[in-house]
């Protein structure tokens, strides 16, 4: 089993950051606050929070930042269309 990635004093978040949990790429997190050895973060996704170890929060950097941003806008320009909308809804009679 691989080891955790640590986070490193270098390598600190703060709160408005965007980070990463642990060795996962996904999802992604804003954080919110920071005190001792604890950060309140928010899935930007589904708007989950927690509190986690300072220890495990991986900051993006500026291009993954860049990149997350684009993809969220172009993910928010998408119209789905489920199977069932092509359905027409008949009254019975």
């Amino acid at each position: 089993m691989a080891a955790m990635p640590s986070n490193t004093d270098d390598a600190s978040v703060r709160p408005g950051d965007l980070c990463r949990h642990g060795g996962n790429s996904y999802p992604i997190y804003e954080v919110l606050c920071v005190q001792g050895e604890r950060a309140w973060l928010r899935d930007v996704s589904s708007g989950v929070e927690g509190l986690v170890n300072l220890r495990n929060c991986l900051p993006l950097s500026p291009e993954q930042a860049g990149r997350l941003d684009a993809d969220l806008r172009s993910a928010a320009e998408l119209e789905p269309s489920p199977p069932h909308s092509k359905l027409v809804y008949a009254p019975r009679s």
